[in-house]
């Protein structure tokens, strides 16, 4: 059991916790920002019409919450949004963590499958679609691919200023908010940072290895801060400052998230993934 209260000291500038839209909304959106700028003609042109829009980027963009927004009308889906592997673990294990494939890694598996197989019905491959468009952001949070007995974090309470809210919480949400509130200008001042040489290091793997990235960022940066296990009886106090603290990890992650599911979808209908966004040049660094 951890301690009651753990004050967290972090010399970072303070930005303000904010809830609501993140990585389950404005966090999916920048995701499908940067990986709709990836996308070659071929690509573009398989989405939008799978989507039945005019254009991939918006039609993205508009789907990348949508599996969130059904969840709880399909209960089926609640486990393909996470894998739970455990902190004390050296890293993903199908057999313990994805029984009967019901968790993220095997689900981002399936909907690339049912996207390829042309024989399938449009509207069971536009579902596909945006599951996937979904899914590989959620594999990207590392509270998505790690439990430590907490449900993820989710049974962490703890205070961010005045706002009482779980561990979780704060990597869907005030994470995302330390960066910016609107997807597009999020999405471009990632892009602009990615070279050309960093996008093709990141447009690679599997979702089992993505996973277990993500995984290794919760056991060595998040949870190390937050001795013990389980949940906590009174909630730890972080300093304002801890959302803007992990800002790196954040952005790598979101970055990582949209490069892939641009070469996910690029291989998928037949090309290969572009290095830098459609219509302009990339900057060196990461």
């Amino acid at each position: 059991m951890r301690a009651k209260r753990i004050v967290l000291s972090l010399a970072v500038a303070a930005l303000a916790f904010a809830p609501s839209q993140a990585w389950d909304k404005t966090g999916h959106q920048t995701i499908a920002q940067i990986a709709a700028a990836r996308l070659s003609p071929a690509a573009k042109a398989a989405v939008a019409d799978l989507l039945d829009a005019k254009d991939a980027t918006s039609a993205m963009t508009e789907v990348a919450p949508w599996a969130d927004e059904i969840r709880r009308g399909r209960g089926e889906t609640a486990h393909w949004h996470f894998v739970d592997i455990p902190i004390s673990s050296n890293g993903y294990d199908a057999a313990r963590d994805c029984a009967n494939d019901d968790c993220a890694v095997a689900q981002i598996n399936k909907e690339i499958a049912v996207l390829k197989d042309k024989t399938l019905l449009k509207p069971v491959r536009a579902e596909a679609l945006k599951f996937l468009i979904h899914f590989v952001g959620d594999i990207h949070q590392p509270l998505h691919a790690a439990d430590n007995d907490d449900r993820g974090g989710n049974k962490v309470t703890v205070m961010v200023g005045a706002k009482k809210t779980n561990l979780h919480a704060v990597w869907d949400n005030a994470v995302i908010r330390a960066i910016g509130s609107e997807p597009e200008t999020i999405a471009a001042l990632l892009s602009q940072k990615i070279s050309p040489d960093v996008a093709a290091q990141w447009s690679t793997g599997t979702p089992e290895q993505w996973a277990n990235e993500s995984f290794l960022i919760a056991k060595t940066k998040i949870y190390p801060q937050f001795p013990g296990t389980g949940s906590t009886l009174a909630p730890i106090v972080l300093a304002e400052s801890y959302p803007a603290s992990v800002g790196p990890i954040t952005a790598t992650q979101l970055s990582k998230a949209g490069l892939r599911l641009a070469a996910v979808l690029n291989g998928v209908f037949g090309e290969t993934p572009a290095t830098e966004p459609a219509g302009g040049s990339s900057v060196s660094g990461k």
